[in-house]
């Protein structure tokens, strides 16, 4: 019984000091939480409100798209920086342009996929043909496919389908 009595008093001694040290952690919770050294309202919000409205989203790419015109590579940059990892992502979903990597993307990867995809978009929105300049002889003939207005009224140089003459009858 004696070996008992010695056990719950030791017991009872880890347990006042553990009910000390909860009270102490208690007091400085209690004090940090009243006056803390940076108020809340001071504190700049690493979090950016990601926008539900696929508006919105399309006037963020076209105002990308404007100044990736201008700016390429730089504007890119820009946008990446001004934005936080989970607005970019969400970014890249709205605009049907997949999610780079496994998992949560880094910044440098994002950027070289919307890097690339603004690059492919330039691409295939050039003209595919452009005219070449003409040459001060050759213009009068270009301007017409068929020849010049003298010779169609001479019967020269016209389309078959054109002329009045027919291989199957009048």
């Amino acid at each position: 019984m004696r070996r008992e009595l010695h056990q719950a008093r030791r017991l009872l001694e880890r347990m006042e000091r553990d009910l000390k040290s909860l009270r102490d952690l208690l007091e400085r919770l209690e004090a940090s939480e009243s006056s803390p050294a940076t108020p809340a309202s001071d504190r700049k919000s690493k979090r950016e409100e990601i926008p539900a409205d696929p508006t919105l989203w399309a006037q963020q790419m076209e105002a990308l798209w404007k100044d990736f015109q201008e700016r390429g590579l730089e504007a890119v940059e820009a946008f990446i920086q001004q934005h936080t990892v989970p607005f970019l992502v969400a970014f890249l979903h709205a605009c049907s342009i997949p999610i780079p990597g496994r998992g949560k993307p880094s910044k440098r990867q994002i950027r070289e996929e919307l890097y690339q995809r603004l690059r492919e978009r330039r691409a295939l929105e050039r003209p595919v043909f452009t005219p070449r300049p003409l040459e001060e002889g050759k213009a009068s003939e270009a301007e017409s496919p068929h020849g010049s207005e003298e010779s169609k009224e001479k019967g020269e140089d016209q389309d078959p389908s054109e002329s009045s003459y027919s291989l199957w009858g009048p």
